[in-house]
């Protein structure tokens, strides 16, 4: 959708202030993404990985203020920070050989740009698969420990992505309860004071986070299905046999006569 030039904007009206506006952006996270982002990911975290969805949305422009409706988010795998896209070895020192540091510097840049071009396929290509009329407007990380400060590393990231979209960046230390919206400016990323979380109809992220969490749940294997309906199956055969009634015995021919003679000696006893 892009960046829209607009006099006419409707604001969310229920809304939750956190900090205050700055004077140019207006940043607004819609409640489903901000519990996507704070609690749906963090319960499938992995160990040693970095914690990062995209923010997805649209922004609007109103002479020098800009808004920004942050409607989506999807969380983006990376094993480390050495496999985001933009994250490359440091250079070696001015006292290396020219012709070798150059051929060494060529084949990382190719490199990295493959990586990169590939990494933002895979992105797109989910982006699809659950949201229309969205654009990429930055991402959300999750660096504990961080303080809020922004590394090296990040601002690489930001700025080697700036290009598709990275402008804003979500960013949360969950150690020390914090979390901070940034906007890049300048080749920086500078700190904005507040944001506000804002509650609408929101199908399109709500029907995502459903599919998430079926995908996500373990479903029972074949064979242990297999296995259930196996002993339930032998619980109701054997509940079956303990309730038939016993069958009615008859009695053989030569206890019935033994009987019968019994029955004539006690007559005739009573008799005498």
């Amino acid at each position: 959708m892009g960046n829209e030039n607009r006099n006419d904007i409707t604001l969310p009206r229920n809304i939750r202030q956190i900090g205050a506006f700055d004077g140019k952006y207006r940043v607004y996270i819609e409640d489903f993404v901000y519990t996507y982002v704070h609690r749906f990911i963090h319960q499938r975290r992995h160990s040693e990985t970095v914690l990062a969805a995209v923010l997805l949305g649209r922004s609007v422009s109103d002479g020098d203020r800009e808004y920004i409706f942050i409607s989506g988010a999807q969380k983006v795998d990376f094993g480390s920070a050495d496999e985001m896209p933009g994250f490359s070895e440091p250079k070696q020192p001015a006292g290396a050989a020219d012709e070798l540091r150059g051929d060494r510097e060529f084949a990382q840049e190719r490199g990295a740009e493959k990586r990169q071009a590939e990494f933002w396929d895979r992105v797109y290509q989910r982006i699809k698969q659950s949201f229309d009329e969205v654009d990429v407007l930055g991402w959300y990380f999750n660096l504990d420990g961080s303080c809020l400060a922004i590394s090296p590393q990040v601002q690489q990231f930001f700025e080697s992505t700036f290009r598709k979209g990275s402008r804003f960046l979500y960013l949360e230390d969950c150690l020390e309860q914090e979390d901070a919206f940034f906007v890049q400016e300048q080749h920086k990323l500078q700190r904005l004071s507040g944001y506000a979380v804002y509650y609408e109809r929101n199908p399109q992220m709500q029907q995502f986070m459903i599919e998430e969490k079926e995908r996500l749940t373990p479903k029972p294997l074949r064979e242990d299905i297999q296995q259930r309906d196996d002993v339930v199956q032998n619980y109701r055969a054997i509940m079956s046999k303990l309730n038939e009634k016993p069958p009615k015995r008859k009695l053989q021919p030569a206890l019935y006569l033994a009987g019968a003679a019994v029955m004539v000696i006690a007559t005739a006893t009573a008799v005498m």
